[in-house]
């Protein structure tokens, strides 16, 4: 059987991997090396996603609830709707992450999510 070299391609760009985290895009499913599933709703997957696209890099809670939630029109930000979701997203990070995965918040900088390889646990890193 030949593979349709367009189908993988396609098919891979459905999965994010950001270290030991694995996000399919088609499914909104997140999962871990392993094997831990983070129970989301799709607007959490959305964060979620966002935030490892800038792994290690801080995002306002603004700049996710736009890109994620939404304005009202009039340019407001319901951050009471943003900070719930992103709760349950550090909860459920926390919970299946295992130390190797997890969201650092500062209220000065921002949401940032952060992944710990094995490889560098042995070497010390904390």
């Amino acid at each position: 059987m030949r593979l349709n070299s367009a189908k993988v391609r396609e098919t891979l760009s459905d999965i994010h991997l950001t270290g030991p985290l694995n996000l399919n895009r088609l499914t909104k499913k997140a999962t871990t090396a392993m094997g831990a599933e983070l129970i989301l709703d799709e607007k959490e997957f959305d964060a979620l996603e966002m935030l490892a696209a800038h792994e290690g890099e801080p995002l306002s809670l603004e700049t996710i609830y736009r890109a994620v939630w939404g304005d009202a029109g009039d340019g407001a930000c319901d951050r009471e709707a943003a900070r719930s979701g992103l709760s349950n997203l550090i909860r459920q990070v926390d919970k299946a992450g295992k130390g190797f995965i997890w969201i650092e918040h500062n209220p000065n900088t921002g949401y940032n999510l952060q992944t710990r390889w094995a490889h560098n646990w042995k070497d010390g890193a904390k």
